[in-house]
């Protein structure tokens, strides 16, 4: 997935992705830079978020 494809699409930066999603920046930080894979039920939340 590209989160800064998605970020965009949702007109969000990664503080908002992470506020709407209840998890850290960091988090988010970690999947965008490819340190970290995000679980299905993560993916599915971005998804439903718009």
């Amino acid at each position: 997935m590209e989160y800064q494809e998605r970020m965009k699409v949702l007109k969000i930066n990664q503080v908002g992705l992470a506020s709407k999603l209840g998890v850290s920046q960091g988090i988010i930080s970690e999947f965008v830079s490819g340190a970290r894979e995000p679980s299905k039920e993560f993916i599915l939340g971005i998804y439903k978020l718009g």
